[in-house]
């Protein structure tokens, strides 16, 4: 098996993770095979992005333990730092490609982008779309058409999720909060981003379909600035009369997420708080650091997909989860699992296992490759990437199921779009609450069981 090796850039942008020994062997640009990975690895999301890294090096050392995934066609892997600024992630991704992967001719040799994060996807996606190569979400949840035309057809062609949509998750907020009598008067606050939007709309559009009895306090949502600080705009909310029972908030990022709740607890914020589009952040546990743990066991509750889990049919996540353990041991930058790891590894595999259908590095070829592997095949599951690799040689039809769930790439209906479709994978959903005992190092998430999880 060959081992994976890390390159540092002359523009210290990136990295390049490759199989293969380390030597001199310089990048080829004609020849190679050669995917950006755009990752926090500072910023909002960073606790993210080593994990994820590691998840992707962890699925391409399984395509090429036995070798090239192309005859004579090295893949290489470079990591570049997202950042949480979309801009500042568009800025280094097409940076990277304008002194790496450029001939004098100017022709750019980029083969995928995998990104992880909002703002990764954000300022990666628009770059694969007009290089027409395949791109891979891993975790932001955002669907492309919340940022691009969905009258796009690259997009419809090249753009993949690993996950379903984010804002399903608000929706079942709403179906979380018709389940609690008590709460009678919601508060509906969100950021001033597109993808806050998105969620405060799909919220106010299923408590309307399912008639919550209850009362929507702001006919229009209540705007936070992200540039102010959130203790200036949670004083104006707890200043409202009548006050309301629920506040549904919906803010960008785990750094934002974690402040506005510990400026909730400065002011005593007493409703209860719900929000979606988040994730089972650890660092909001810790008893000391942000040390606001016994104030969300009172106060805060959210809605948040994973990949499918063992209880709901997923038996290859256990395998995955010690396999990665093994893997991580060798890296002790990671210091933790993360939720979508298994997502990451996903993607990766999923990319891989298309270029090697395909026959080329085409991005139509591959995209098309890509959901033609994932469903509606010969059953191959995680672990068995020889087989997989082997199958698909031969010319056979596979169906991959893969560490995160079924992983079947589904074509999800865009309203106002010339052609219907977006590339996603189904996820698991689930309400969760914070629970703590006092003088406890750290509290816990426990999952609710109304309403039930559902895979969507």
């Amino acid at each position: 098996m060959r081992p994976m090796y890390l390159w540092l850039t002359a523009t210290l942008v990136a990295v390049m993770l490759t199989g293969g020994c380390v030597d001199s062997e310089e990048p080829d640009l004609r020849t190679d095979i050669n995917v950006l990975l755009v990752l926090p690895l500072t910023g909002s999301f960073q606790a993210r992005g080593e994990v994820h890294k590691s998840a992707v090096q962890m699925a391409f050392r399984d395509l090429t333990a036995s070798g090239d995934l192309l005859p004579g066609r090295t893949l290489r892997v470079w990591l570049v730092d997202s950042t949480s600024d979309e801009q500042e992630a568009e800025r280094r991704v097409r940076k990277l490609i304008d002194e790496q992967f450029t001939d004098e001719g100017g022709n750019k040799y980029v083969d995928a982008i995998i990104s992880s994060s909002e703002p990764a996807q954000i300022g990666s996606l628009p770059v694969a779309l007009e290089l027409e190569i395949p791109h891979f979400e891993i975790s932001s949840g955002v669907r492309w058409d919340e940022f691009i035309d969905s009258g796009d057809s690259r997009a419809h062609e090249l753009a993949f999720a690993a996950q379903a949509p984010s804002r399903l998750e608000a929706v079942f907020c709403a179906e979380y909060i018709d389940t609690r009598d008590v709460w009678e008067r919601l508060l509906i606050v969100r950021g001033d981003r597109n993808t806050d939007r998105t969620h405060t709309k799909a919220l106010r559009s299923r408590l309307a379909q399912i008639s919550w009895p209850g009362r929507i306090l702001n006919d229009s949502d209540l705007v936070f600035d992200y540039d102010t600080p959130w203790r200036d705009q949670l004083a104006d909310v707890k200043a409202m009369s009548p006050q309301p029972d629920v506040i549904y908030f919906k803010v960008s990022g785990d750094k934002n997420i974690e402040d506005l709740l510990g400026d909730a607890k400065l002011l005593d914020l007493f409703p209860n708080l719900v929000t979606s589009g988040t994730t089972l952040d650890e660092q909001l546990l810790d008893a000391i650091n942000p040390g606001i743990i016994d104030f969300l066991a009172k106060n805060f509750s959210f809605a948040a997909r994973s990949p499918v889990s063992v209880e709901l049919g997923n038996a290859p996540l256990d395998g995955f989860q010690s396999d990665f353990a093994v893997f991580l041991a060798d890296n002790p930058v990671v210091e933790d699992y993360e939720l979508w790891a298994p997502a990451a590894y996903d993607a990766a595999m999923a990319l891989g296992l298309g270029i090697v259908a395909a026959g080329s590095t085409d991005g139509y070829a591959v995209a098309d490759a890509i959901e033609a592997v994932s469903r509606d095949g010969q059953k191959v599951g995680y672990g068995d990437t020889a087989r997989a690799l082997d199958l698909v040689r031969q010319g056979t039809d596979i169906d991959y199921d893969g560490a995160s769930g079924s992983f079947d790439v589904r074509n999800e209906p865009i309203d106002g779009s010339t052609r219907d479709t977006a590339r996603a994978v189904p996820s698991e959903i689930r309400i969760y609450e914070a629970r703590y005992e006092q003088g406890a190092a750290g509290g816990s998430y426990a999952a609710l069981p109304d309403p039930e999880p559902q895979i969507l």
